[in-house]
């Protein structure tokens, strides 16, 4: 489970994000990225009881909490967010999961990356098959960031 010591470290890091502060309050985000991996890994036993997952490192699950702000105008050096992707097996491209733990917009999602044809086809196909269902799913979440891309 998420702490909300984690939820609140990226809040904080909102208003406060530069080096000083992240230097002394370093120790508060080591603690929100443990529990991150914690969460990862009680996640990662679930999800292997209904399909593989491909091994790695626990701490290849969490992203860099530096951003690359190289071509960015936005100059804040950190991220106020934890997020990871979790890899089916056997091919890392078919549908991963992605998790972004952030105070008030945390989510997972999931997708196909440059499908194939044949791959596409059968998407798109399923889509039309189960266009109702489709739209149910979109329908909940249209005010919360979900988007859906269909090329």
């Amino acid at each position: 489970m998420i702490q909300q010591s984690t939820l609140d470290f990226f809040e904080e890091i909102k208003t406060n994000n530069n080096k000083i502060w992240f230097e002394q309050n370093k120790p508060k985000y080591e603690a929100a990225k443990a529990n991150y991996l914690n969460f990862i890994e009680e996640l990662l036993v679930e999800i292997r009881e209904i399909e593989p997952i491909h091994e790695k490192d626990l701490k290849k699950y969490a992203s860099r909490i530096y951003r690359d702000i190289r071509f960015s105008k936005d100059k804040s050096p950190y991220k106020n967010c934890i997020s990871g992707l979790i890899e089916r097996a056997p091919d890392y491209k078919k549908c991963p999961f992605y998790i972004d733990i952030q105070p008030g917009g945390s989510f997972m999602g999931g997708g196909i990356w440059q499908p194939e044809p044949e791959l596409l086809s059968k998407v798109r196909q399923e889509i039309d098959y189960n266009s109702s269902e489709f739209n149910k799913i979109i329908r909940i979440y249209p005010d919360n960031g979900f988007y859906c891309i269909i090329v």
